[in-house]
């Protein structure tokens, strides 16, 4: 699972009063246009760090098709993503048209 691997690049010892930052780098593959849509992974990550530290700040930062990914997920949580402390994101460089996108 890819969530796995991003996981592990978050302190998991953060104290539960600091911030922790997932950032989706630019990824713009033929493969990756066929997930633009995925936002499972990310999910999970918000999710277990939340449950890890309840009180945790979360932020996020997405380039290019991980900026898409962030967009999502922010849209399918809508309300709720306060309830698991998401308190910011950033993203920029974000392909209006995938297809096109992939040269």
């Amino acid at each position: 699972m890819v969530s796995d691997k991003i996981y592990h690049l978050v302190p998991s010892k953060c104290s539960s009063n600091q911030a922790s930052m997932v950032v989706l780098p630019a990824a713009c593959t033929e493969t990756d246009t066929l997930r633009q849509g995925f936002t499972d992974d990310l999910h999970w990550i918000l999710l277990k760090l939340h449950a890890e530290a309840p009180a945790r700040l979360i932020y996020l930062s997405g380039i290019s098709l991980g900026g898409n990914v962030v967009t999502k997920c922010l849209s399918e949580l809508g309300e709720n993503s306060s309830k698991i402390n998401v308190r910011g994101a950033a993203v920029s460089c974000i392909p209006l048209n995938l297809v096109e996108s992939t040269g």
